[in-house]
């Protein structure tokens, strides 16, 4: 399991790369392809990258005949959920409705996207 480490931008690009490639992963050259796909990246920033993310915990790595194969630990879901909760910890204490106020209060969240927050909401009322 990933370790409770926070992640850098870099860090989640590269592993939201990963998840593009699939369930399977890929070797450090298809993860930088994916990459490029975002924005531009030095091959040795990819490979350092995925090489702490590796230590990290979020991604695997195996042996694929000659080949390196990386994959991630968990789905997007629940890398998001976790990576929210430890962000609304440190800067929130947990309180999601904080963060929700905060976003509302300088007035640089749309009409569009308050009605998203409010579907969601109703859908995780009727989940319960």
């Amino acid at each position: 399991m990933p370790t409770h480490e926070p992640l850098t931008p870099t860090q989640l690009e590269i592993l939201q790369a990963v998840w593009e490639l699939g369930p399977d992963g890929g070797t450090a050259p298809a993860i930088w392809q994916q990459a490029q796909k975002v924005r531009e990246l030095a091959r040795t920033t990819v490979l350092t990258q995925v090489q702490r993310l590796q230590r990290k915990g979020w991604l695997k790595r195996r042996a694929r005949g000659s080949a390196v194969v990386f994959r991630a630990v968990c789905d997007r879901s629940t890398a998001e959920g976790r990576l929210a909760r430890r962000f609304l910890a440190d800067f929130f204490a947990g309180s999601a409705a904080g963060f929700v106020k905060s976003l509302l209060g300088d007035g640089r969240i749309d009409r569009k996207e308050i009605e998203r927050l409010r579907a969601a909401i109703d859908d995780a009322e009727q989940g319960r």
